[in-house]
C-alpha cells in the first residue's frame, strides 16, 4: 500500500472493514486485516474447508447437476447476497445521512 494512492489505500481500507461486517454461513468469514511490513494490505479469511464453487462445477467435468443441489446452491448464494446488500445499503444510507447533517451545520 506504499505506493497506493490515498483513494486506493482508503478504497483497500472500507473493502477490510465492509467484509468485517458481513456475518452470515454463506459467506467466507473475516478474520483480521493488518499492513505488513512490506507494505501490502493483508486480509486474512476462514478456511473453505469443501472447496470452492468453480473447483466443484470443474470435478462435474460437462456431467448435469442434480436440480436438488443446484437450487441449495443458489439459495445459499441468493442468502448471502441479500446480506452483502443489506451491509452496502446501511454503509451507503449512514453515509448519506452523516453527509447531509454535515451540510446543515
Amino acid at each position: 500500500m506504499r505506493k497506493a494512492s490515498k483513494r486506493e489505500r482508503k478504497a483497500a481500507e472500507q473493502e477490510a472493514q465492509l467484509l468485517s461486517m458481513m456475518k452470515h454461513p454463506n459467506i467466507v468469514a473475516y478474520k483480521e486485516s493488518f499492513e505488513a511490513v512490506d507494505g501490502f494490505l493483508y486480509i486474512v479469511m476462514g478456511f473453505c474447508e469443501g472447496g470452492d464453487l468453480y473447483s466443484k462445477l470443474k470435478e462435474q467435468k460437462g456431467v448435469l447437476l442434480e436440480e436438488r443441489q443446484v437450487v441449495e446452491w443458489f439459495v445459499q448464494i441468493a442468502m448471502a447476497l441479500q446480506v452483502c446488500l443489506h451491509v452496502v445499503w446501511i454503509l451507503l444510507h449512514f453515509r448519506l445521512c452523516t453527509t447531509d447533517v454535515n451540510k446543515t451545520f
